[in-house]
Parts: C-alpha cells; sequence; structure tokens
C-alpha cells in the first residue's frame, strides 16, 4: 500500500476517457481508502 497505484490508475482511466473502473481488494480497510485518497488527490499541472 501506498505506492501510488490509486494515482496511476485514475490517471490512466482518466486518460483513456474510462467511465466505469472495477475496484478488487482483499483487504477491507482498503475498500473506502482508495475513495478518499481519489476524492482528496490534487493534480500537479504538468
Amino acid at each position: 500500500m501506498r505506492f501510488g497505484k490509486t494515482f496511476a490508475s485514475y490517471q490512466l482511466a482518466k486518460k483513456m476517457n474510462w467511465m466505469k473502473i472495477l475496484i478488487l481488494t482483499f483487504k477491507p480497510a482498503v475498500e473506502e481508502a482508495w475513495k478518499e485518497d481519489l476524492l482528496s488527490h490534487i493534480d500537479f499541472e504538468g
């Protein structure tokens, strides 16, 4: 955890114009953490 996978996946989905993404996890604690990370992340210019 905490290696930028959520951010990298988000950037890929954004670039590919994907509208639906399936997120699989085996850890219950991660279930909501990805959403919080994604909604609170600020993209840097460039």
